[in-house]
């Protein structure tokens, strides 16, 4: 039952239907950013996030992709500094009805922390904010893994956050810029519903 997508359509800036559905790809993957818009992404205010050249583009605030995933894994291409955020459950269009803080790996130091602050785990981060880089993050329960550029980057547990919650983007100052955002259930072939009637949920 698509309870989330009840009632009249909203739509996002560039003019199209937030309840469009989830095409998964080869298995398993979507894509969370086609490179021309900001599509199924909200900001916050103030921010300044944008698509520039084909990437996501941001040095205040934070922004969200609109769907929620449970236990996944996601590949981020990026350069710069800022947060990828995960497990947060908050939501200012009243699509998701529970509060989560979430966490937060830090793209700079390599801090993976709640979003109170409180530290998981740190890896030795090394990599250079004037190149690009691919992350891949897997959350499965209370369990992170984390790696860069395909090395190992750190591995964690905590059950602040153990709800499904939303994939985004912090930053504070300088600037991030994402080329690339693809994430996938985690465990599909325990998964009847792919894909799912509900759009926003995995």
């Amino acid at each position: 039952i698509n309870v989330l997508g009840a009632g009249a359509p909203s739509r996002n800036e560039d003019g199209s239907r937030t309840d469009d559905p989830i095409r998964p790809g080869e298995y398993g993957w979507v894509s969370l950013f086609e490179g021309e818009t900001r599509r199924g992404w909200e900001g916050s205010v103030p921010g300044d996030w944008k698509v520039l050249d084909g990437h996501l583009v941001g040095r205040t605030g934070d922004l969200l992709n609109r769907w929620c995933w449970a236990d996944f894994e996601a590949h981020v291409e990026f350069k710069g500094t800022g947060g990828l955020l995960f497990r947060v459950g908050s939501d200012q269009t009243g699509h998701i009805g529970f509060e989560q803080p979430g966490y937060r790996f830090d793209l700079g130091s390599g801090e993976l922390s709640t979003a109170d602050g409180r530290l998981l785990a740190k890896a030795d981060s090394g990599w250079s904010a004037d190149e690009w880089h691919v992350l891949a993050l897997a959350a499965r329960e209370g369990t992170f893994n984390v790696s860069v550029d395909g090395e190992p980057a750190l591995a964690s547990s905590d059950t602040t956050s153990p709800l499904k919650g939303r994939i985004g983007f912090v930053v504070d100052g300088e600037q991030l810029r994402v080329k690339s955002v693809r994430a996938r259930p985690l465990d599909l072939e325990d998964l009847q519903n792919i894909p799912a009637d509900n759009y926003y949920c995995y």
